[in-house]
C-alpha cells in the first residue's frame, strides 16, 4: 500500500525507462503520461483500465498543467446496493427502540397533554431525542471506525491507509444521521396522537 503522498526533493528523483527500473529491482510510485493532441479526456480513457488494476499514482498532461489521476476515484458509491438490508435492519431496530419509548412514556405524554402541550411539540420532543442518538451514534461510530482502523495497522493486520476526511466518510455518516431520523417520524407521530 502506499503512504500519504509527499513532495520529493528534486535532487532524489530519477526518471528511468520502465525496462531498466525492473531490472534494478524498482518499484512504480507514480506515471507520467502525455497524450500530446488526443488531450486530457483520452489520456483519462486510456488510464482507466491500468488504473482498476493498480494503485499508483498517474499524471497526466493537460494542456499546460499537469493533472495526477489514481483509482481512488472510482471507489465511489459502488457498494452502496449491498447495504441496503444492514440499513432497513437498522432502521427498523430504531423504530422499535422508538415504539418503546413511546409506549413507555404514555402517561408522560398524558401529562404534556394535559398541561397544554400541542401534539406537534410533543411529536418534536421525540424527534429531537432521536437527532440526540443520530449524533452520538455518529460521533462513537467514528471514533470506533478510527480507532480499530489504527489497531489493524499497529498489529499489521491488513495494509489501510487512514483518510479522516474521506468523502465516503461524510456520506455514510449523513445516510446514518438521517435513517435514525426518517425511523423516527412514525413513533413521534405515535407519541402525539396519544
Amino acid at each position: 500500500f502506499r503512504s500519504a503522498y509527499k513532495h520529493l526533493n528534486t535532487s532524489g528523483v530519477v526518471f528511468v525507462p520502465y525496462g531498466r527500473l525492473r531490472e534494478l529491482g524498482g518499484l512504480i510510485y507514480s506515471l507520467g503520461v502525455g497524450f500530446g493532441d488526443a488531450g486530457f479526456e483520452a489520456g483519462q480513457e486510456a488510464t482507466r483500465g491500468f488504473l482498476e488494476r493498480s494503485n499508483a499514482l498517474v499524471f497526466l498532461a493537460d494542456g499546460g498543467r499537469t493533472r495526477a489521476v489514481t483509482s481512488m476515484g472510482r471507489t465511489g458509491v459502488s457498494g452502496l446496493t449491498d447495504l441496503l438490508v444492514p440499513i432497513l435492519i437498522g432502521a427498523f431496530i430504531i423504530v422499535n427502540t422508538m415504539m418503546g419509548s413511546v409506549y413507555e412514556r404514555h402517561r408522560e405524554i398524558g401529562v404534556y397533554s394535559s398541561v397544554g402541550l400541542a401534539p406537534v411539540h410533543i411529536s418534536a420532543l421525540f424527534v429531537a431525542e432521536s437527532f440526540v442518538y443520530a449524533v452520538l451514534g455518529a460521533i462513537i461510530g467514528y471514533l470506533i471506525g478510527q480507532v480499530s482502523s489504527k489497531f489493524i495497522v499497529a498489529m499489521g493486520i491488513a495494509g489501510v491507509e487512514l483518510n479522516y476526511s474521506s468523502a465516503a466518510t461524510v456520506l455514510s455518516t449523513v445516510l446514518v444521521m438521517a435513517v435514525v431520523l426518517l425511523s423516527s417520524i412514525y413513533p413521534s407521530r405515535m407519541a402525539s396522537a396519544k
